[in-house]
């Protein structure tokens, strides 16, 4: 209470009642540092918005970069309270993703959510010219586009692109994940020199919960060695790449043979529910071909569609809830690890997967299933990068230990 009193004026109407909710939370620190933490996001909550705000009076485009979990509707909602008289058109790329941010905002947003409106682009695509003349009256003055990375070129011209012919005089606030891969360059080019915080910047923050444990594996390794031994032979073949000394060395550790694979995984992930979030849906479907030679023959599956919750598991034992990178999931309680299924090496796509998966599971073990040699390196580099901005150490399990096969 004395902290609170103590607070700027325009932080104590949003201390109390997050105070609150916190009382019902486990953590790991004293009341008086949860306060500390809470305080402190909201000033990053409140600097960002004052950013966006002088960005959009300036130039009628802002941009916020945050991971998963790390504040962006936040930041946002600070911005829109900032501008009590306009106007807002929310826009997301899913159904999905509309239902989930309408749900927060209900919950969350207060007297702002009478000024804000939600779409998505299906359902702007689907209007006739009637229908656009119709949503534009009257029109808003300011546009949100959430998740503007995922939103293609055809996506982007039909729907923002078109939106602004009819409000030229709308401002535009973008958001996304740092880590997301870039889809319309036009929408790159409108959105330049964004407000960015990366996943280890928001670890180290607290924004986001770094995982308790981190085991890399190379899966499958059989077809990983027989991409290994084509680069080989094509050691005197012009115009061939082939692997490097660095590779030589990551493969050789990988590929090394051990006994059970679920032995291996069984020290990470513990029994009960986990999230495994997959890169790709081919990545979904060969995992769950293998489940019971990676987890264990009493392992059970279940395939999570969008926006949809699990139900409680009644049986105990491991749980596996297994969904595709980029779906919207709600927070989940009660799950005891989580696992990455990863077909390619970029450390942004492992980066992009942790965020999303420690946004629905919280500091959990993670145990990282990558079918490149070279993308086992990442999370030790991302441990290294957030540990030194100050933020907290979690074992990653060395290269050097061998790595089981699928079977």
């Amino acid at each position: 209470e004395k902290m609170v009193a103590a607070a700027p004026q325009d932080l104590c109407a949003e201390a109390a009642p997050v105070f609150c909710f916190l009382a019902f939370l486990p953590r790991a620190g004293t009341s008086k540092e949860v306060a500390l933490i809470t305080i402190e996001r909201l000033e990053q909550d409140l600097q960002a918005a004052d950013a966006a705000a002088e960005r959009l009076s300036q130039d009628g485009v802002a941009a916020l970069l945050r991971p998963t979990g790390a504040g962006k509707g936040t930041a946002a909602r600070k911005l829109i309270e900032k501008m009590p008289e306009v106007q807002v058109f929310w826009l997301t790329h899913t159904a999905a993703q509309q239902a989930r941010r309408q749900a927060e905002a209900a919950r969350l947003w207060g007297s702002v959510l009478q000024r804000v409106r939600f779409f998505c682009c299906p359902e702007l695509q689907a209007l006739d010219a009637k229908g656009w003349v119709e949503l534009v009256r009257p029109g808003p003055g300011l546009v949100v586009v959430d998740g503007w990375r995922d939103w293609t070129a055809v996506q982007w011209t039909q729907c923002i692109e078109k939106l602004r012919s009819f409000c030229p005089e709308a401002k535009l606030l973008g958001l996304a994940s740092p880590d997301q891969p870039v889809t319309c360059w036009a929408a790159e080019e409108l959105f330049h020199a964004p407000d960015t915080m990366t996943l280890p910047q928001a670890m180290a923050a607290g924004r986001v919960p770094a995982p308790a444990a981190v085991l890399p594996l190379l899966w499958p390794a059989d077809a990983a060695e027989q991409a290994f031994q084509r680069q080989a032979k094509n050691l005197h073949t012009p115009g061939q790449p082939f692997p490097s000394e660095k590779q030589q060395i990551l493969f050789a550790h990988a590929v090394e043979r051990v006994g059970s694979p679920a032995a291996l995984l069984a020290e990470t992930v513990p029994q009960g529910a986990s999230l495994v979030l997959c890169e790709t849906e081919a990545a979904r479907s060969a995992l769950s071909e293998n489940v019971s030679a990676l987890f264990g023959p009493e392992t059970k599956a279940v395939c999570l569609e969008e926006g949809v919750l699990p139900e409680a598991p009644a049986q105990r034992g491991r749980v596996l809830y297994l969904a595709v990178a980029g779906a919207v999931l709600p927070p989940l309680n009660g799950l005891a690890g989580a696992v990455l299924v990863r077909t390619t090496a970029a450390p942004e796509t492992y980066r992009r997967l942790l965020a999303e998966t420690l946004a629905v599971c919280g500091s959990v073990p993670v145990a990282e299933l990558c079918a490149q040699p070279e993308g086992l390196e990442s999370a030790r580099i991302l441990r290294q990068e957030q540990e030194a901005l100050g933020g907290q150490t979690y074992p990653v399990a060395e290269l050097s230990q061998p790595v089981a096969r699928a079977a």
